[in-house]
């Protein structure tokens, strides 16, 4: 249920529970503990969508849809969810970082740096500078969007008693 949650809070479109079916995993059980991992490649289809629902195709998949049906790991895809959510929109705590830049969005700055000067140069690209830039700009809001849907919608499924003072700064 982690990776599954962990592929709803990126809106992965291209993965466990994606809009082609199971894409882009690996399962590997590890020789040593017998235990088995997802793995999962190719990212390229995420981070599309602020407020896709948290139970956006999750029936589609047979085993994810039975595995939701049990409440106790409902409960912890909705917990891994908080806590990924809250772990990526929180201050970074790095001296090189404003204050206020939270991981994910560092991350996508971080990203940016690397990237840019190579892509402006890129006279071969299939998009323009400007379509790249708000590309960009659209990251950075998931950045900060994404994480606070989440937790709000996280909470409310949890039941959490703090969930409109949750939602409220969304």
């Amino acid at each position: 249920m982690r990776a599954v949650a962990i592929d709803q809070l990126l809106t992965n479109n291209d993965g466990l529970v994606g809009s082609w079916g199971v894409n882009n995993v690996y399962l590997y059980r590890s020789g040593q503990t017998g235990l088995w991992r997802f793995l999962p490649w190719d990212l390229d289809v995420s981070m599309i969508w602020t407020d896709l629902p948290l139970t956006a195709r999750l029936d589609e998949n047979v085993l994810v849809r039975r595995a939701f049906a049990i409440p106790w790991l409902q409960a912890h895809y909705y917990t891994v969810l908080a806590a990924t959510s809250d772990s990526v929109s929180t201050d970074t705590g790095e001296p090189e970082v404003p204050t206020g830049i939270t991981w994910l969005q560092a991350q996508v700055d971080e990203a940016y740096s690397l990237i840019h000067d190579a892509v402006v140069e890129d006279t071969l690209k299939p998009y323009s500078n400007e379509e790249f830039e708000a590309g960009v700009e659209f990251l950075r809001l998931f950045a900060v969007e994404r994480p606070r849907y989440v937790r709000c919608e996280a909470a409310r499924a949890l039941g959490d008693p703090a969930a409109e003072t949750v939602c409220a700064g969304r």
